[in-house]
This record gives C-alpha cells, structure tokens and sequence, in this order.
C-alpha cells in the first residue's frame, strides 16, 4: 500500500510538469490505468464490486477506454453476474481489435464462467487462426479443459503455454543481449 501511494505521488508529481512529453504523460496515464486495473482486480476478487467499479469509473469516462481498463470492467461485471453486460464489453473488446491474445483470453474465460463452451471453443479456434503459438491462448485452453475435466488436454496445453512463453523470453533475452552490443 505504500509502493502505490508513492507510486501515485512521483505519477502526480511528473504530470504537474508543464514541459512534460505528449509521450511521458501517455506513459504516465498507462501508469495510472495499470493501477486502476490493479485495484479493481483486488477489489472484484475480494467481492467488493462497487469498490472496483469505484476504481475504474475516472478510466471510463473517454470516448473510448482503454483495453486495460475495459477487459478489468468485463471482469468486474462478470464477478456481479451481469454477463450480458460482460459479454457486451468482450464483444467491442474483440470487434476493435480481433488479434490481441490476452483480450481474446479474457472473452473465453468469460464464455466459460458462462457455461458457454461452445462459444469458449470458438474463441479460441479463431485465435489459433490468428497466432497458433499465443501462451495467452494456450493457457486459456487449459482453463477451458480443467472447466470441462479433461486433465490430458489441460497438461497438454500448459506445456505448450510454457515452452512458447519460455523461447519467447529467450528471443527477448537474445535481442536485448544484441542491442546493448
């Protein structure tokens, strides 16, 4: 709790800056949004949803919020059992960008709070259309299959989840090695 009052005093400190960057304060409001999503999390799992929505409502009044903050909202709505309006979120979230991984993550794990398994599977085939190797999708895979008790399937793809994340941190490794030289 301290971290993040610190946090949030050098982020208030910065924004006070009246040279500050156009990119410094977009970094500075991804910053606040990563905090946001944070607390609401904490909160949403602690079953305070009012509290998160608390949290995340000074995020939500732009014309359009931000992945961060509209999948945490989706989290938030699917903790108060309002799927449809869950389901509403995970459908713009998808609909603007059909390609990001972890969104399409976050709509199959709503579909399988739902007991939507056919609509979970469909997610994750389309995503697999679009990146076969996505630890995000892999690991929701195994969500999906521990939902549905098929233990063989879920191993398989946390496996798979572990050696894709594992070369992707060593292809990082190896890039960061290369530009410092």
């Amino acid at each position: 709790a301290q971290a993040q009052a610190e946090g949030e005093q050098l982020l208030a400190t910065a924004e006070a800056q009246p040279n500050l960057s156009a990119e410094t304060r977009r970094q500075a409001t991804f910053l606040r949004e990563l905090a946001a999503v944070g607390r609401a999390d904490r909160r949403t799992a602690q079953g305070d949803v009012a509290g998160a929505w608390e949290e995340l409502a000074p995020h939500l009044r732009g014309p359009a919020a931000s992945p961060n903050i509209s999948t945490a909202l989706m989290r938030t709505y699917a903790r108060a059992r309002r799927y449809a309006e869950a389901k509403q979120v995970a459908d713009a979230l998808l609909a603007r960008d059909p390609l990001d991984a972890d969104i399409r993550a976050s709509a199959v794990d709503l579909a399988v709070e739902m007991e939507e398994f056919g609509v979970a599977e469909a997610l994750l085939a389309e995503g697999r259309r679009f990146d076969v190797s996505s630890p995000a999708l892999l690991a929701a895979e195994a969500r999906v299959a521990r939902a549905r008790r098929n233990p063989v399937r879920e191993l398989r793809a946390l496996e798979a989840a572990t050696r894709m994340r594992l070369e992707q941190l060593r292809v990082n490794g190896e890039a960061q090695q290369a530009a410092l030289a």
